[in-house]
């Protein structure tokens, strides 16, 4: 029993171990589009282009374009594993959640916005018009 308590503990230690080593990559964060009308769906692609897995922790979130949060539906520690060349994919309707400025589920203004990933720097831009 005491064999498979250390070898848990030592495969979660590795996956965070890689996850922190990969820090230095980065995950790339794409749309599919740049401009949306009010109300369509982001279809939003978080993907590895590096040749080792690469760990992001949560989802995506979205900021105003001065940084102020939007949408952050993610805020659960989550952490996904993405393999070379993998894209992770998902789907934001344009509505506020865990934000200061509106009520969860309520449309945004039209404006620019942000996509971001918590674990790279790399961002998306889009337009709501």
């Amino acid at each position: 029993m005491k064999f498979g308590a250390m070898a848990a503990v030592l495969v979660v230690g590795m996956m965070v171990f890689a996850g922190l080593a990969g820090a230095s990559r980065h995950a790339d964060v794409t749309t599919d589009k740049e401009t949306y009308d009010v109300g369509e769906d982001v279809t939003i692609y978080i993907t590895n282009n590096g040749a080792e897995p690469y760990t992001i922790r949560g989802g995506y979130y979205v900021t105003t374009q001065k940084g102020e949060p939007v949408c952050d539906p993610y805020r659960a520690i989550v952490w996904i594993a993405i393999l070379p060349g993998g894209t992770v994919t998902y789907h934001w309707n344009q509505t506020y959640a865990n934000s200061a400025f509106g009520a969860d589920g309520e449309q945004v203004a039209p404006g620019k916005y942000v996509v971001r990933q918590y674990t790279t720097p790399m961002t998306a831009t889009i337009w709501i018009v």
